[in-house]
């Protein structure tokens, strides 16, 4: 997906008042079920307070694990 998609989609997604989940650790946003990199004018167009979730994306949560093992 191009960054221009995705800066839509998380637009869409700001005026729609739902949710945006962005990972804690490496801060790519999930869209659809993909884990993409937001461009950060996407990200300073939204009201962040209110419109960002945080999480842990999967790529990251296996790197934690693995590093526990």
């Amino acid at each position: 997906m191009v960054a221009g998609e995705v800066t839509r989609r998380i637009l869409s997604a700001y005026e729609a008042g739902d949710l945006v989940t962005m990972c804690a650790w490496c801060r790519r946003v999930e869209i659809d079920g993909e884990w993409l990199l937001a461009p950060r004018a996407a990200l300073t167009a939204i009201d962040a307070l209110y419109t960002l979730s945080h999480s842990i994306c999967p790529a990251c949560a296996a790197e934690r694990v693995s590093g526990f093992a």
